[in-house]
């Protein structure tokens, strides 16, 4: 697999959409709780943006 070259400026903005996602699904986890399969695609999408986060920090 091919690693992508961003400069600081498209890392910037990456973290920023990675964030508002988390923030949007922290929203959604709480909507959808009483249905355990939404629930559980919400945080594995969780699990996944955040592995995206660490990996961009």
């Amino acid at each position: 697999m091919r690693r992508l070259s961003l400069n600081e400026q498209e890392i910037v903005e990456l973290q920023t959409i990675l964030l508002k996602e988390l923030k949007d699904l922290s929203i959604q986890t709480h909507t959808y709780e009483s249905n355990p399969f939404v629930a559980r695609v919400i945080k594995e999408r969780q699990v996944l943006l955040r592995r995206l986060l660490m990996r961009t920090s």
